[in-house]
């Protein structure tokens, strides 16, 4: 197991394999570097999540958390949406798809933190820390 060189976003797994482990929603803070904690309150139609992260910026430190709302369509997409937080709005989409003999992982994440921090800094590191973050889930994904 492991990701096309040709495409870093195609894991050469099969989507069910790859679904059972983004769905298990604890094992987050393996994806990501920053995120502590990923707790999941309640599972039923509607899944409940709660997570904390914390992240440095030069000489500052922010911890932040959410309670989202995942919304799941069977091996093909896991959308959170904030129900509460130390966010103004946050929203992301993960899909998946078939690629060859492989799957296709993609991550899109929008998100205003209410930190005191200037936004501009925290957007600027979450778009450029996100292909390293996804780098990491997929390495883990294909290896751990």
């Amino acid at each position: 197991m492991g990701w096309c060189c040709d495409c870093p976003n195609v894991l050469t797994t099969e989507r069910s394999h790859v679904w059972q482990q983004v769905t298990d929603y604890p094992r987050w803070v393996q994806f990501f570097p920053d995120v502590t904690k990923s707790e999941v309150l309640h599972r039923g139609e509607r899944t409940r999540l709660y997570q904390a992260a914390q992240k440095s910026f030069l000489f500052l430190s922010a911890q932040v958390e959410v309670y989202l709302n995942v919304f799941e369509v069977l091996q093909q997409q896991i959308q959170f949406q904030l129900e509460k937080g130390t966010f103004t709005d946050f929203t992301a989409d993960l899909k998946l798809q078939d690629c060859g003999r492989g799957t296709l992982l993609t991550y899109a994440v929008q998100a205003t933190p209410n930190i005191p921090i200037p936004t501009v800094f925290i957007q600027q590191a979450m778009h450029l820390e996100l292909p390293a973050n996804m780098r990491k889930m997929r390495q883990t994904l294909c290896c751990g």
